[in-house]
């Protein structure tokens, strides 16, 4: 619902949209066709929404019901906007209404599978083979809706049988397809006729989200890599069903909340309710690689009782940091042949903001940690960590030893070697240069006086 009043209240068309800095309807729009532009937020709060551009030439009247089919079942009524192409301000609607699948008798039927409801209520149903006169049906005693007037309906039975239907008996005709829809809108007309009219209205629920592919060369060492970020694009949309091709852009964002939206992707996709993948545009980046001893296992969450960290690994692993830049979105990162896990959250791009991916483990460096708590009271913490990293190697390597912290606000109460290491965000980290067939020793003891 959030999506939807945002939509409704910053976007109810895509005039207002424009002022919230979101870019111009795609250029294939221009012709008869649909747009769809998905914008989609991610994170504790993911919402999504999508705005629809449907141009189509329609037979406009002077004052009347101008019916629509293969619209999107769950548009929202509030921000559908009708205009005319070519001779702007010239339609205006007074009001509109989803009558489910129920539409009026025009060509458009032709080929369609029908419910006909005729006066008395018995139903007729089958394939739509002839339309006499495209006009408006009569609504069960809606004023608004004039009598049809056409000569007849014919609709051939699952049987084969062909029954022609005098218009002025038909009251309802409901269309049955997988996914027809209907959208019915009165209006008026300085310039009745046929014409181009865009229609455009909001859909919400419909969402994407990213992945990303990293490609990482073969035997990359120590320090500066050239590595690959390919993303791939996910389209869950199944309110929206077309049987040909739109033009869709995926948008970072939603309008009305946050930063305004930014698209990272477009192109012609077929939209049939079924969930799309498409591919994104691999950019090189110089990404860097280090051997990190991350001694303190994981254990799903930061407690802070008195085992909090106690759990230890003796791997030292092969870290990847890749750069974010403008343009990437959160999503997940899997590195190409992977071991050990590799599947990380990108955030949100900043300046100096990296992605760290997690390779295999080194078969010459083993860390050692062990982590005891020594206080601990209502407001004292203090924690001492003993380390050491082994080379068994015939080559030198240099580590980095990350300790995560229980929260940002620490003091460093000891340190062996004295000042040797340097607070993170909240991590404590020390380079270490490890000899071959040598070993790296240390101790730390963190204080916390208000655990965050």
């Amino acid at each position: 619902m959030r999506g939807r009043r945002a939509i409704a209240a910053a976007s109810v068309a895509l005039a207002l949209l424009a002022g919230c800095r979101v870019p111009a309807p795609p250029r294939a729009a221009v012709g008869a066709g649909r747009a769809v532009t998905l914008y989609a937020t991610t994170g504790e709060d993911p919402a999504g929404v999508a705005l629809v551009d449907d141009r189509r030439w329609l037979d406009v009247p002077a004052d009347g019901w101008l019916w629509l089919t293969d619209v999107a079942a769950t548009l929202d009524l509030a921000t559908v906007t009708l205009a005319s192409v070519a001779a702007p301000g010239s339609l205006t609607v007074a009001a509109c209404r989803r009558g489910g699948a129920e539409v009026g008798l025009t060509s458009a039927l032709v080929g369609r599978q029908v419910e006909a409801t005729l006066t008395g209520g018995s139903v007729v149903t089958g394939e739509v083979t002839a339309v006499g006169v495209p006009v408006a049906v009569r609504r069960g005693g809606d004023p608004d809706v004039p009598d049809a007037v056409a000569p007849q309906l014919t609709v051939t039975t699952a049987a084969g049988l062909q029954i022609a239907l005098p218009a002025a008996q038909v009251t309802a005709v409901r269309v049955t397809d997988d996914g027809a829809t209907g959208l019915g809108c009165r209006v008026r007309s300085r310039r009745p006729g046929r014409q181009l009219v865009r229609v455009s209205y909001a859909v919400d629920g419909a969402r994407w989200d990213a992945a990303y592919r990293l490609g990482v060369p073969d035997g990359a060492g120590d320090g500066a890599v050239a590595v690959a970020l390919a993303p791939r694009f996910t389209v869950v949309a199944p309110q929206l069903r077309w049987t040909e091709p739109v033009e869709l852009r995926l948008a970072a964002g939603v309008p009305g909340r946050g930063q305004p939206p930014a698209v990272v992707w477009q192109g012609p996709v077929h939209l049939d309710g079924a969930t799309v993948v498409v591919p994104g545009l691999a950019r090189p980046r110089a990404g860097a690689t280090r051997w990190v001893y991350r001694g303190m296992v994981d254990a799903g969450g930061r407690v802070t009782d008195d085992d909090w960290g106690t759990a230890s690994t003796g791997a030292v692993v092969r870290e990847l940091a890749v750069p974010i830049v403008a343009g990437d979105v959160a999503g997940r990162v899997v590195r190409d042949g992977a071991t050990g896990g590799g599947a990380i959250v990108v955030p949100a791009p900043g300046p100096g903001t990296t992605v760290r991916v997690t390779g295999a483990a080194s078969h010459a460096l083993v860390g050692y940690r062990r982590k005891r708590l020594l206080v601990r009271d209502g407001t004292y913490v203090a924690d001492e960590v003993v380390y050491s990293v082994a080379n068994r190697g015939d080559v030198a390597a240099t580590v980095v030893i990350d300790e995560p912290l229980r929260a940002r606000a620490v003091a460093i109460r000891f340190e062996l070697p004295a000042k040797a290491g340097v607070v993170v965000d909240d991590h404590w980290q020390r380079v270490v240069d490890v000899p071959a067939g040598g070993m790296v020793r240390g101790a730390v003891v963190f204080e916390y006086r208000r655990l965050e």
